[in-house]
């Protein structure tokens, strides 16, 4: 039992970093899509 929280404690962890990673990578997108778009109309 105990084994089994410790993988559904690793399992949550790396779920939670995969959605981390997906948030600043859309984030990060979006950024640099304005910044280009800005840099194309000046």
């Amino acid at each position: 039992m105990h084994e089994y929280l410790i993988k559904m404690n690793f399992y949550d962890i790396l779920v939670l970093i995969v959605e981390t990673i997906k948030t600043i990578q859309n984030f990060l997108t979006n950024y640099f899509l304005k910044i280009y778009n800005f840099l194309t109309k000046s």
